[in-house]
């Protein structure tokens, strides 16, 4: 499932690295999606954040409800909605 899934994706991209776009179209599913990053291990930190802030361009993984160009400039793209977007 999501859940389990979406966090350990993005564990592997932080630690090689790299930057991770998160999209999904409702702001409900964000905010889970943000509370679920912030709380599926109680050993872990994975820092992130919602699309909008001041500091968008900082974050190793960012939560967004579009797929254009990240602001965080990630190269890396998960649809968490599961709809397709062409630009991811």
């Amino acid at each position: 499932p999501l859940e389990r899934a979406l966090p350990r994706i993005a564990e592997r991209v932080v630690e090689t690295g790299g930057r991770l776009l998160i999209v999904a179209g409702e702001a409900s599913q964000r905010a889970r999606l943000d509370q679920l990053l912030w709380t599926y291990a109680p050993e872990s930190f994975l820092p992130h954040g919602q699309a909008g802030g001041p500091d968008d361009d900082r974050q190793p993984v960012l939560i967004a409800g579009e797929a254009g160009a990240p602001a965080n400039g990630a190269r890396n793209v998960a649809l968490a909605d599961g709809v397709w977007r062409e630009e991811a």
